[in-house]
């Protein structure tokens, strides 16, 4: 989700979710899957897309359009008219983990091409959009 989206939300609207910070982290997670997926394996991209949960895709190109910038942007949308959200990186790992079962669970259900769960590490790791570095920087700034 982009900067703009974000900013739109009202305050009502962020409360009516159960937890929204929660949500957020959700949509990162498959933006990120999404986003290694779509660089490193295309051609299973569009099973990807039919196979998995639907979410808003973060690509926004005036933004940064990587995986990170939802947390990005939704901390710094928050911070304007209400108590800021902040994300913690021992949350966001715990997301990490169930998501890659999620991303196991998949691939085991439908054929794909050259995707498996081995060659998607891999790729996340030597992406540079997308991986685990990216994500240490963003929490360096507070621990």
């Amino acid at each position: 989700m982009c900067g703009a989206t974000l900013s739109e939300m009202s305050d009502e609207l962020i409360s009516s979710y159960h937890n929204f910070e929660h949500f957020i982290i959700c949509e990162y997670e498959l933006n990120l899957l999404s986003q290694t997926i779509h660089s490193h394996f295309i051609e299973d991209h569009q099973k990807w897309m039919e196979t998995t949960a639907p979410y808003h895709d973060a690509r926004c190109y005036h933004a940064g359009g990587h995986p990170i910038t939802v947390l990005i942007n939704t901390e710094r949308a928050t911070r304007k008219n209400r108590e800021p959200i902040v994300f913690n990186r021992d949350l966001i790992l715990g997301y990490d983990k169930y998501f890659l079962q999620y991303l196991e669970g998949i691939i085991s259900k439908h054929n794909f091409s050259k995707l498996t769960a081995k060659a998607f590490l891999e790729a996340l790791i030597q992406d540079p959009d997308s991986k685990t570095p990216a994500v240490v920087r963003f929490f360096e700034k507070r621990y």
